[in-house]
């Protein structure tokens, strides 16, 4: 990670010969950073991606752009844009349609083009992990492998939104699930549970605080989280969150948001947060998530039929979770 307040510095990274790839939305192509940073190069392709990506776009960008070569690539925006580039550069360095690459050992083979991150939102944490989530016929997955891990990562505070906005509070609660759930889950250890707790630290400090809310706090925290989420991976939340995307047409983060206002300790086995208790779990959780309430109607057996597709993200929780927690649950949204 390059945490740069220096535009000289970032600017020697844009100072390269041969064509720039650059994944973004038409609203963030618009900003100042990015008017600023990429405006000035000619030899520059422009990817637009608004909302999370499919794979079939994906192969559409692919077949564009499978006769260019890149010196590098640029993702500055969510979650969505870094996701997309992480795939297509992949794919475009091994002449690969996207859609068969999720078929490819992605492990055999080295991403040689460089991939630069410039984050634009808290809470997807895929800024610091080798994951890219995409979704194949309406259907949420992802990929994992190190040829997806970022080379750069460039945070520019200016360039967050503030932490106070409604939206914010929907990255930042996605990025406390990331924390939350990676502590807990099977799959950690020592070293990734210590950065799980220091995001939740940041976290908690700044959402409990009367104080102005850090924008770098929520932004370190963000990268933190997507790091232990990385060597540990997500559990119960995200499974109980992605059939709200899928069925209901919620955004990943406002999903993850409404799944944690419902979420108590028992999900995981420690009723109390006991194991977090300098995190302050349960005072973070209801503060972020303060009077949410869900007004749609849901069918309740298509809701759990389609969370328990997430088989490998159930089996991440520490406790057994049954399709009868995950109806009552639902039940309670």
């Amino acid at each position: 990670m390059e945490n740069l307040l220096s535009d000289v510095y970032f600017e020697k990274f844009l100072d390269v010969k041969g064509r720039i790839l650059v994944v973004t939305s038409k609203g963030r192509s618009k900003t100042k950073y990015f008017k600023k940073f990429f405006s000035k190069r000619k030899d520059i392709d422009l990817i637009f991606i608004e909302g999370e990506p499919n794979i079939e776009d994906i192969d559409i960008s692919y077949k564009d752009l499978k006769d260019k070569n890149f010196s590098c690539c640029f993702a500055f925006g969510g979650g969505s844009a870094i996701d997309f580039a992480k795939i297509l550069i992949f794919s475009l360095n091994i002449k690969k349609e996207p859609s068969n690459v999720l078929k490819f050992d992605f492990n055999r083979h080295k991403r040689k083009t460089p991939l630069y991150i410039f984050p634009t939102t808290y809470g997807s944490g895929s800024e610091m992990t080798s994951i890219a989530v995409f979704k194949k016929f309406g259907i949420k997955s992802s990929l994992k492998s190190k040829s997806l891990f970022p080379d750069r990562v460039f945070i520019f505070e200016d360039n967050y939104p503030d932490p106070e906005e409604e939206k914010s509070k929907y990255f930042i609660s996605d990025a406390f699930c990331h924390a939350l759930e990676s502590f807990y889950s099977k799959n950690s250890n020592c070293f990734s549970r210590e950065i799980s707790k220091l995001s939740m630290k940041i976290i908690s400090k700044n959402i409990l605080s009367k104080n102005k809310k850090s924008k770098t706090d929520f932004a370190l925290a963000s990268l933190l989280a997507g790091l232990a989420e990385d060597f540990a991976g997500v559990g119960i939340i995200h499974a109980l969150a992605y059939p709200l995307q899928n069925k209901l047409g919620f955004s990943h983060s406002y999903s993850n948001f409404l799944t944690l206002s419902k979420v108590k300790g028992k999900f995981f086995g420690d009723n109390n947060f006991s194991l977090l208790k300098d995190c302050d779990v349960p005072n973070v959780i209801k503060k972020m998530t303060n009077k949410v309430k869900m007004n749609d109607d849901i069918d309740l057996e298509e809701m759990t039929e389609n969370c328990l597709v997430y088989e490998k993200l159930i089996k991440n929780s520490p406790v057994l979770i049954t399709k009868k927690f995950i109806k009552s649950f639902y039940s309670k949204l």
